[in-house]
């Protein structure tokens, strides 16, 4: 995926809104600034993109003059953040039942991010592997915000605390670690090649004090696969789509411009330049293939005269279609339409 494709769900960006707005910043300023409608926060199925996630992070920060708003929107994070996942966990036994489903389904709260637990010794780790591109540094927010909020969803889940057995984040340290390594409890690392927070391995053992029934689980596990497989599912590049359809109606108009098209697609002009580039496309080369798919599809009707397809695909001299075309195809438009207009040969 390109880093401009990862996302995070309403639901989960709301630890961070909500957290905010328990300090007398305004969601919708957040929002506002990544010039996304403040009504989104009340559809709880809808997602934003995750580099809008870090940008409204960096905000908070600044905003609220708070260098550790990451970790302080987490610690006061509820399950209800995490959606269908976080019922799963309520309706789990265990902490060996709810720990994999945690990682399994942390896609439904952001895929930005992998899960990975492991297992050693005397401790259970989670590692939290980052998917951005060093292309896009994201801040230190991150990863003290989701601990925070993990670390403050066991006494909700257990009715217990646990104290971690060791934190690491990628980070560099602050220059004062104390905010973390009170909340935590436990040794902070910074500098780590991953973020990683363990814990002693009875933790797989609490008893889960919510709703815990073995057929709301499985009930619930269905439905948080279905959703799963919504966001997971290969997109039919809707994107490129929009793109072209604006360009077939903007070629009969006043043409194609990056801007039009990246608006047409609800993309910013270097998400659609980065998104092209993946293609191995830019817009001079879509803008082209357009033109030649219809010139194709206007050849074919007769109606038309070369004029009025030379006009039609944008061109502001016949001359210029006529080079474009046999630049395509290595013929003339005049020779392609007397072949289309001659009768097929059967043996």
């Amino acid at each position: 995926m390109h880093d401009d494709q990862y996302t995070v769900a309403v639901h989960f960006l709301r630890v961070l809104t909500d957290y905010c707005e328990s300090q007398g910043l305004p969601a919708q300023t957040l929002l506002a600034e990544q010039q996304l409608s403040p009504s989104i926060i009340a559809d709880q199925q809808q997602r934003i993109p995750y580099l809008a996630f870090d940008r409204m992070l960096r905000s908070a920060e600044q905003h609220l003059n708070d260098e550790r708003v990451g970790l302080h929107a987490g610690s006061h994070g509820r399950l209800i953040h995490s959606g269908s996942s976080g019922m799963v966990l309520l309706a789990s036994a265990t902490g060996r039942q709810a720990l994999p489903r945690m990682t399994h389904y942390g896609l439904l709260n952001l895929d930005a991010f992998s899960d990975e637990v492991v297992l050693v010794g005397d401790r259970v780790t989670l590692n939290w592997r980052c998917q951005i591109s060093a292309e896009n540094p994201l801040s230190h927010h991150h990863a003290e915000l989701y601990f925070a909020y993990s670390h403050a969803c066991i006494p909700q889940l257990a009715g217990v605390s646990a104290t971690p057995a060791g934190v690491g984040f990628r980070h560099a340290a602050p220059a004062n670690p104390q905010p973390l390594e009170e909340y935590f409890g436990c040794p902070v690392a910074f500098g780590e090649p991953v973020d990683w927070l363990a814990y002693p391995v009875e933790l797989l053992d609490l008893t889960i004090s919510g709703i815990s029934d073995a057929d709301m689980l499985t009930a619930l596990d269905a439905i948080c696969e279905q959703q799963l497989k919504a966001i997971s599912a290969p997109q039919d590049q809707d994107w490129l789509q929009a793109c072209r359809g604006y360009i077939v109606r903007a070629l009969l108009t006043d043409g194609p411009t990056l801007a039009a098209a990246a608006a047409s697609a609800s993309l910013t002009e270097r998400q659609l330049r980065r998104r092209l580039t993946a293609e191995k496309l830019n817009f001079r080369s879509l803008v082209d293939d357009v033109r030649c798919r219809l010139a194709g599809q206007y050849l074919a009707d007769p109606s038309f005269s070369l004029a009025e397809i030379s006009l039609m695909l944008g061109y502001s001299e016949q001359s210029a279609f006529q080079r474009a075309y046999q630049r395509w195809h290595g013929e003339t438009p005049q020779q392609a339409r007397a072949g289309l207009s001659k009768p097929s040969s059967h043996v």
